[in-house]
This record gives structure tokens, sequence and C-alpha cells, in this order.
């Protein structure tokens, strides 16, 4: 006789989900960090959960006393954040604590606070080297869980302020002074702590993200836009590239007086010498990349136009393939 498997009933719980921000920092060598505060109100009407999760916590903390159990009391729901599990080593996410309200209009409230630092998703919107306009965005997304009894799974569906939008997302009021600056100077003082990037606006798009198969929204997506530092790469990058173009202009026009092997060695030096620039020069952080960018366009016509000077007259007989080098070299500084 085959044994029937438990029904299990869908269940959905109603969270108010709000995010304080504290900042924006660099990450790495090229990436972005936010860094803030979750808060989870967690709404429990169904008696039979909160049942089960007031025997759970008892269990738990009977566990604790032993060395073992849970941190985290009552209805909570795990996060995943850019599709990648909280666990993850470069995700930062401390729990303080719960605070529970036994009686709403909603029902039973599990409050949850998490300080949390999050690296950013970068891609890239605009790229006219050296300047480029990137997107940095997070998704986070709530994830379901089934009780141990397999009797429930409890899905996060989250609910929205419409009247109020700072009850969702804020910058951290006590950031905030009275002083001569706009509000909107401000609130970019106070977020952005980047070396790198500087914001478009302080104020980031939102979007949740519903599911119309479970008819639930258990995801939203914050996403700020960033300008890279252009001034930077310019005195970093173009600046060293005009002395080789300038060199490689007095290698090509003494050419007939160098001996071959001297002349293909100085080639082989400016080649090497722009090559170490190639990679912050292509750096891109989109997730679709395409060859007809202004930054590839110049990388290809430097190397091509390095190769044509690179010819030395003893073998050419003439100096004209070095000069037609030597003027890509110059032109090549247009793409930028």
């Amino acid at each position: 006789m085959m044994r029937r498997s438990a029904v299990i009933v869908d269940e959905f719980a109603n969270v108010h989900h709000s995010f304080v921000i504290k900042n924006i920092s660099d990450h790495g060598d090229s990436g972005l960090m936010v860094t803030g505060i979750f808060t989870q109100y967690v709404f429990c009407s169904n008696q039979q959960l909160i049942e089960y999760e007031r025997n759970k916590d008892d269990e738990e903390e009977e566990e604790e006393e032993e060395g073992e159990g849970s941190d985290i009391e009552g209805v909570h729901f795990e996060y995943r954040f850019n599709d990648t599990s909280s666990d993850d080593e470069k995700y930062s996410v401390q729990y303080p604590g719960v605070e529970i309200q036994e009686h709403t209009d909603m029902g039973k409230l599990f409050r949850h606070r998490y300080f949390v630092k999050l690296p950013l998703s970068l891609d890239v919107q605009v790229d006219y080297f050296p300047f480029r306009v990137v997107s940095a965005s997070l998704l986070v997304e709530l994830t379901t869980f089934t009780t141990d009894d397999n009797k429930l799974r409890v899905r996060p569906d989250l609910i929205l302020h419409k009247r109020d939008k700072t009850n969702m997302f804020s910058i951290e009021p006590n950031s905030w002074h009275l002083d001569s600056r706009s509000p909107l100077q401000q609130a970019k003082d106070i977020i952005d702590q980047s070396q790198n990037y500087d914001l478009v606006s302080p104020f980031p798009r939102v979007s949740y993200i519903y599911n119309p198969q479970k008819n639930y929204c258990p995801k939203f997506r914050i996403r700020f836009l960033m300008v890279q530092n252009g001034t930077k790469t310019l005195m970093e990058i173009l600046v060293p590239m005009v002395l080789i173009a300038f060199l490689n202009t007095v290698h090509v026009m003494g050419g007939e007086i160098t001996d071959i092997p001297d002349y293909i060695g100085n080639s082989a030096n400016f080649a090497l010498s722009v090559l170490f620039f190639l990679p912050t020069i292509s750096a891109g952080t989109g997730h679709v990349q395409t060859l007809w960018r202004a930054s590839n366009l110049y990388i290809i016509s430097i190397i091509f136009a390095l190769a044509l000077a690179s010819v030395p007259f003893g073998w050419a007989g003439h100096n004209h393939t070095a000069n037609a080098g030597m003027g890509l070299h110059w032109i090549s500084f247009l793409f930028p």
C-alpha cells in the first residue's frame, strides 16, 4: 500500500521591508559597496505558523543552553543578493535581534534588523573613454521557507507604503545637518563616499518584482547611476600615452640612421609600455560587452599604429609604412 505524502499548504506573510542607506563606498579596485540597515516587518496572521514558531523558539532556547541552535527568533526570511545566497563570504549581514509585537491590525509582528555591507552589481550604460556611466544595482530577494513539519510553505509578500516612500528607502536621518547646502547636495555628500565614482543622483530607482505565476512579490531592486572619474583616468592614461606617441614620432623620424636590431628593440619597448595601460583602458563592468566601443577602437588603432611604425627602413627600403603608423598613432587620440 502506497503512503500518501503530506500536503504542503502555501501561506503568504505580508512583509514591510525598509532600507536605511548609510553610504556607498569603493570595494576593491573598481567595485562599489553599499552600507545600510535592513528591517523586516513580518506580519503573521496564521495561527498554525505562530504556534509552530513559538514551539520552535522554545526548542532553540533549550539548544542554545547546550551550545547549539539558531540565533534568529520568530518568523523571518533569509536573503539572496544579486541571485546569490547571503551566506556568500562577499556579503556582510549582521543580525542584532528581534522585537515582537503580539497584536497589530495585520496580526502578530516580528521586527528583524540587519546591518549590511553589500557589493553592488555594475553595468556600463555609457562608455566614452575616459568617461563612463555605470548602473550600480542590488537585487534583494526574500526567500521562501518550509516549516520543519512540512505542513506550511511560507512565502514573503512585500507590501508598499504608497503615501510615504521614506518608509521603504531613506538616508540615515542622523547624518542630516542644517546648513547652507541644498537637500540634494547634502544627500550626495552623505551617500557618496567613493573616490572612483560620483553619484548622478543620490535618490535611487527602486523596482519591485512581482511573480505573476504565484501571485506575490518577493524581490526588489535598488539602482544608482554613477559616473566614473574621467579626469583621474585622463591624467593616469592619456598623458603617458601622449608621451609614448611623442617618443614614437622621434623614433620613426630617426629610423633611417638607426640599426635594424635597435629599431625593432625600441618598437618592442613602446609596445610593452602601451600593453601596461591596456587593462585600465579596456576595463568594463557591463554584463554585455561590445567590440565597437570608443575604448576598444582606441586600443585597436594604437596596436595597429605601433605595428606599422615598427617596420624598419632597412627592411622596407622606405619610411612610408612607419610614417603611416606614426600618423595613425596621433589620429587614434580622436577616439577618446
